[in-house]
């Protein structure tokens, strides 16, 4: 006596093009809430975020990007800003980018 599974459905929910459907909704979404703790002085670093063609990176495209995220000033511009805005904003947001992955991939 076997059992028979049809599985169809569930790959088709996690394809890899359902896979990057999420993915893309996903960096989208963390572009915006972590926007708000990324520093401004003139908005350049802001406005110069974008995903890379895969969706796989989130990209600032300014040279001085790095140094931003990587080195702790304590002269920031905007009150509540600062190095490593990735981390401030997963801990805020994490389980709203779950569900924003999942709805992008159509789950």
């Amino acid at each position: 006596m076997g059992i028979k599974v049809d599985i169809a459905g569930v790959r088709a929910k996690v394809s890899e093009q359902a896979f990057e459907n999420g993915r893309f909704a996903l960096g989208n979404q963390m572009i915006s809430d972590m926007d708000s703790f990324v520093p401004r002085k003139d908005g350049t670093l802001r406005q110069s975020v974008h995903l890379s063609s895969d969706a796989k990176e989130i990209i600032y495209q300014t040279p001085y990007a790095a140094r931003q995220f990587y080195v702790q000033a304590y002269n920031y511009s905007t009150p509540g800003t600062g190095s490593r805005w990735d981390l401030k904003a997963s801990s805020m947001f994490m389980s709203e980018w779950v569900k924003v992955f999942e709805k992008g991939m159509g789950i």
